[in-house]
């Protein structure tokens, strides 16, 4: 995926001519489960249940020195610790 930060809807991307550009993790581990439950205006409540989530990181920079977005040896285990501590949890 690549952009040009020079089109309208770069935001607070660097100036003109600077490229940017993208890169998506979608992986079958990276997932979680958890509960929840909502409470309404009246302050009756839905009783407590859980859903099981699969994540999608999107990734959008400059190329770095070594023309990478991001290192997925760094990214990879980062983005599956962050699903794993919210795997079983209460949100």
């Amino acid at each position: 995926m690549r952009q040009d930060s020079s089109s309208p809807d770069s935001g607070d991307r660097p100036g003109p001519g600077r490229e940017r550009f993208g890169i998506r993790l979608d992986k079958q581990y990276f997932n979680f489960g958890c509960a929840h439950f909502l409470i309404f205006a009246d302050g009756t409540r839905e009783e407590l249940h859980g859903h099981n989530y699969q994540a999608t990181l999107e990734l959008d920079a400059a190329l770095d020195d070594g023309h990478l977005v991001a290192d997925f040896i760094v990214v990879k285990p980062l983005f599956k610790q962050a699903c794993d501590e919210l795997d079983h949890r209460t949100l």
